[in-house]
């Protein structure tokens, strides 16, 4: 048990368990608040210009929805130097969980392409938030946004994260200092930025916008990335970060790919995207390789996302969800292979004539075919029920004398005419009119 100390005396209980880790830090939920986590920086020498950033968003005003701005300055002892910062947890999956179906299906988590769009639409919602105020975030990638678990007005809600890392400028001891985000994953990072050193470059608002395209392009093509491109003959494919900087976006790239390449194009194919999605893709990773100002606003992606969910039907959506959710449950193309071997088993055999096969060495076992298996079984069990139910009764005793042989009864058709006493032994005794009849007859003189 870690306990860290606020500036104005509130104590942070932390188990030690790390919840995330990320570059600028490690994170990990409180014990006494679980609404509370605590974020402990790496680099303790720039913690005290980490602190002054963290001051600076715990008073920001207007502060943006659905961000998660520091609380509170953390020290390892009471008016100590400060180590973290104290954030406001969020509850949910991260993007890396939801736009990736496998890992949805592990989750029990069940999406429909509305509510990706939705999604998508709420990530470029968030960011727009954000640029509106005056925050920049820089470091876009997977891990810094939550998504919730309910939806609200229709729509899973998007949480930013991992906000203490944001860029922006503002007065500090009488001075304009401008605070930077020196950390970044290199395939979210775009041409102009990628395989530089991220502390002596400055980056932007269209540094942000061609993150959020890559994480809107992930969200609609089942986590493929717009960049992923694999060769037919299977030939060497070049990192992500070299691809992004040689603009080679395979849809419409900005100089030849190599032969025999084709995109990773699944889920949605991009043909069957919207016009207008389409051409957002296309300013994103074309027209806005060497000119980002070319790149779409977070604003414009925000608007043509919702527009294509408000002509996306709920119910359709859903439907092919759960289908998609059943096809996964029953192991998608392996499962339904898997069941056709089966029903093949039972399928009736061709009145075509097969052609000859040659013979297989080795040995030779029994090969039973499973409906001939099923009749043998079907057909000596109902023997046995029949047998047990129906001859029982009728066999005798083994030491019972054999019957004799019963003798027509009088009047009938072929018989030959007896005395009266013949009659009477003669006739069965299990006809009780014929009996009461030869006990009358002997009777007579």
């Amino acid at each position: 048990m870690t306990v860290y100390y606020g500036s104005t005396g509130t104590q942070y209980q932390s188990d030690g368990r790390t919840a995330r880790k990320g570059g600028g830090g490690t994170f990990s939920r409180t014990t006494d608040d679980p609404t509370v986590g605590v974020k402990i920086w790496h680099d303790r020498k720039a913690a005290p210009h980490e602190a002054d950033r963290c001051r600076c968003l715990m008073r920001w005003v207007p502060k943006p929805a659905n961000t998660m701005l520091p609380i509170d300055i953390v020290s390892e002892v009471p008016g100590g130097p400060p180590v973290g910062c104290a954030v406001p947890v969020a509850e949910g999956e991260n993007l890396g969980v939801i736009l990736n179906p496998a890992a949805r299906t592990a989750a029990n988590i069940i999406l429909s392409q509305r509510d990706l769009i939705g999604i998508a639409a709420n990530t470029a919602e968030g960011m727009d938030g954000n640029h509106a105020v005056g925050l920049e975030e820089w470091d876009v990638n997977l891990g810094n946004r939550i998504v919730g678990s309910r939806r609200v007005n229709g729509r899973y809600p998007v949480y930013g994260i991992d906000t203490d890392s944001r860029a922006f400028r503002a007065m500090v001891g009488g001075g304009l200092v401008n605070f930077d985000c020196h950390v970044g994953q290199s395939e979210f990072l775009p041409p102009e930025v990628s395989g530089k050193d991220l502390r002596s470059v400055r980056r932007g608002k269209p540094s942000d916008v061609f993150g959020l395209a890559i994480l809107v392009w992930m969200l609609l093509k089942q986590g493929s990335h717009p960049f992923a491109w694999r060769h037919l003959k299977g030939g060497a494919v070049p990192a992500l970060d070299q691809i992004i900087r040689d603009g080679g976006w395979p849809f419409s790239p900005q100089k030849p790919l190599p032969a025999d390449v084709t995109p990773v194009d699944v889920g949605v194919r991009f043909r069957d995207l919207p016009p207008t999605i389409q051409s957002l893709f296309t300013r994103a990773f074309r027209d806005g390789h060497s000119d980002p100002s070319k790149r779409p606003s977070a604003r414009e992606w925000a608007d043509a996302l919702t527009a294509w969910e408000r002509q996306t039907s709920r119910a359709a959506a859903d439907a092919r969800a759960y289908l998609s959710a059943l096809w996964r449950l029953i192991g998608g193309r392996a499962g339904l292979g898997a069941v056709a071997r089966v029903a093949a088993l039972f399928k009736r055999p061709s009145k075509k004539a097969l052609p000859p096969v040659a013979p297989r060495r080795g040995k030779r076992r029994l090969r039973l075919r499973v409906p001939a298996l099923l009749l043998v079984l079907a057909a000596v069990t109902g023997g046995t029920i029949y047998g047990v139910k129906y001859i029982a009764p009728f066999r005798g005793s083994p030491d019972a004398a054999a019957p004799s042989k019963p003798v027509a009864p009088a009047g009938q058709k072929g018989s030959r005419p007896l005395p009266p006493d013949d009659l009477f032994d003669g006739v069965p005794l299990w006809d009780e009119l014929h009996r009461e009849v030869n006990a009358e007859r002997r009777k007579m003189p």
